[in-house]
């Protein structure tokens, strides 16, 4: 996913996520991975994530989505 916070991309497996920068060298910092739980309010095992025009980023689990305020960080 692309965050429109920073416009870097998200990948998420398990209960971690990496923040890639293709503009930096490395493009993943040795500060990750990070845990899932950063993002208030989010499951681990995530199976999708994208940002919507809203303000909101929406993460899907099984037959369940999670909204996440991009301005709040809530």
């Amino acid at each position: 996913m692309v965050w429109g916070g920073n416009g870097k991309i998200y990948f998420y497996k398990g209960s971690k996520f990496w923040r890639f920068d293709p503009s930096q060298r490395p493009p993943v910092k040795s500060t990750y991975p990070k845990p899932i739980s950063n993002w208030e309010g989010i499951p681990d095992n995530v199976d999708a994530a994208l940002q919507y025009t809203n303000g909101y980023t929406y993460f899907f689990k099984g037959n369940a989505y999670y909204r996440f305020n991009d301005r709040t960080f809530a």
